[in-house]
């Protein structure tokens, strides 16, 4: 990699009135390598709102041919963890 990661995105959704939030992903917080990186993954929901905070930091550029496959476990399981689906229920009146 030519740089260093350090990425954040931070999403509010609103709900459509008469939805509720059935059923939503678990936070996550996974570490790559002791140190060289991690991946956050924080949600929460509150009537009307939920809210995600993602972030990707990789503290170095440069890793050696024998940390390929953690370094593609890693990205594998942001890429899984970010297509978790956010399910809404009509709510009953």
């Amino acid at each position: 990699m030519p740089y260093r990661i350090d990425e954040t995105y931070l999403l509010n959704f609103e709900i459509p009135q008469g939805y509720k939030v059935d059923e939503m992903p678990k936070s996550a917080k996974v570490g790559l390598n002791d140190g060289d990186g991690y991946f956050e993954y924080l949600i929460s929901s509150e009537p009307g709102r939920i809210q995600l905070r993602t972030r990707v930091v990789l503290s170095k550029a440069y890793f050696a041919p024998d940390e390929y496959e953690h370094l593609r476990e890693f990205f594998g399981y942001i890429i899984k963890k970010q297509t978790e689906q956010i399910v809404l229920k009509k709510a009953t009146p």
